[in-house]
């Protein structure tokens, strides 16, 4: 069980780490495109030129961009939370294990000494 439960364990460990990378990553892309939208000129009211056209599409395109990025940072936090929420259980179950080894360990050691105890009293009785 203490074998399953470090193999599990180390699973999510290895979950956790990779879902840190993903969110990281996502991270940097999202601050590299909120630096790369740049404001529309100021001086092109009621102009619709190529320039501003073009402006008004990558602005479009690059705010789209970030709003993926943004579901995508949201659902690996999501996705984090639970691996950490199962690492709690995890980390729960194993000193649920540990206690039990420890009480079964007492106890026989208990049974040993009380079955010592019983094989001498009657070793000393057949004397």
């Amino acid at each position: 069980d203490i074998r399953e439960f470090e193999a599990n364990r180390a699973e999510q460990q290895r979950r956790l780490d990779e879902q840190r990378a993903r969110l990281d990553d996502v991270v940097r892309r999202t601050e590299m495109l909120e630096s790369t939208i740049k404001p529309l000129p100021t001086g092109a009211e009621g102009q619709e030129g190529p320039d501003l056209v073009e402006m008004r599409e990558r602005l479009n395109a690059a705010e789209t961009a970030l709003s993926i990025s943004k579901e995508h940072a949201d659902a690996a936090s999501k996705t984090r939370d639970e691996a950490v929420a199962d690492m709690n259980k995890l980390h729960e179950q194993l000193a649920n294990t540990k206690a039990a080894l420890e009480s079964a360990r007492a106890d026989a050691d208990k049974a040993s000494i009380a079955r010592a105890k019983r094989e001498a009293g009657e070793e000393v009785l057949r004397l």
